[in-house]
């Protein structure tokens, strides 16, 4: 295409309709460890194989767009832990996708303009001193660490689609050890 076709009046308009349409990705979360009146990001749950009590936290992506966003997925690139009052990368660790929730399946996910979907970050258990992040079933066991730790993190976040830049998330994490006081937010 040459620099003439710019100035054709219908190009410009679907060029612009396009423009205008397309996806855009927009995250949220609330913290909110209440288990009386849970929120959509912060859920109280006993886990079915272990019978104990967890913390589940979740982000809600939605597309505020009007076009689809078509196999929608959300990577942790990479992470970060505070090491002697510094943020230093985690080498330990191999990029993985998370887990969408209130799903058995690993399959990506089409969002659609307005309509919210969650997907599972971490989650602590009863009697444990580590927290988890909810990665695809696919990842557990080849090689990702998926248990970390009580300490300070960043994690860096890509939400990926067929037809998205991706968007990139920095989640915080502060954990103690508690199972029931893990700290979680978004960063700006």
């Amino acid at each position: 295409m040459d620099w003439l076709s710019f100035l054709s009046p219908i190009q410009l308009i679907e060029k612009a309709a396009k423009w205008f349409s397309r996806p855009r990705i927009q995250v949220n979360f609330e913290y909110k460890l209440d288990p009386v009146s849970e929120n959509n990001f912060c859920h109280l749950r006993r886990d079915q194989t272990t019978g104990r009590l967890c913390w589940f936290f979740r982000m809600g992506i939605e597309n505020k767009g009007s076009t689809v966003v078509k196999d929608c997925d959300v990577r942790i690139e990479k992470i970060e832990k505070i090491i002697e009052g510094k943020y230093k990368e985690m080498k330990n660790f191999s990029p993985i996708m998370l887990h969408w929730a209130n799903t058995e399946s690993d399959e990506s996910r089409d969002l659609y303009k307005d309509t919210p979907e969650f997907i599972d970050v971490v989650h602590t258990m009863e009697e444990e001193n580590n927290f988890y992040i909810f990665a695809k079933r696919k990842h557990i066991g080849v090689g990702s660490n998926i248990v970390w730790p009580t300490g300070q993190y960043r994690l860096y976040l890509k939400v990926l689609g067929d037809n998205i830049k991706p968007h990139g998330i920095i989640v915080f994490i502060n954990f103690n050890g508690h199972w029931d006081r893990l700290e979680m937010g978004l960063e700006k």
